[in-house]
């Protein structure tokens, strides 16, 4: 489930038929939703519907936390 409904332009992309995006710019292991906006002589268009939905992956390895126990000094 989406956190926010905050939209933020992330990418943007000549005439190219199809658009990349680096996973790396986004938090891990959240959902995230793409939307398109055209932009011509005329101006910008309104946004489009969800086109996509994706979850960006879980980090690899578990982040290192160091625990001390019994420490006396």
């Amino acid at each position: 489930m989406l956190e926010s409904r905050e939209w933020q332009t992330v990418s943007q992309v000549g005439s190219e038929p199809k658009a990349k995006l680096n996973l790396l710019q986004f938090t891990p292991d959240r959902e995230y939703q793409v939307r398109v906006v055209a932009l011509n002589s005329k101006g910008m268009s309104p946004p489009s519907e969800a086109a996509v939905t994706f979850r960006t992956p879980a980090p690899q390895k578990p982040g290192r936390e160091v625990n001390f126990f019994g420490f006396n000094e």
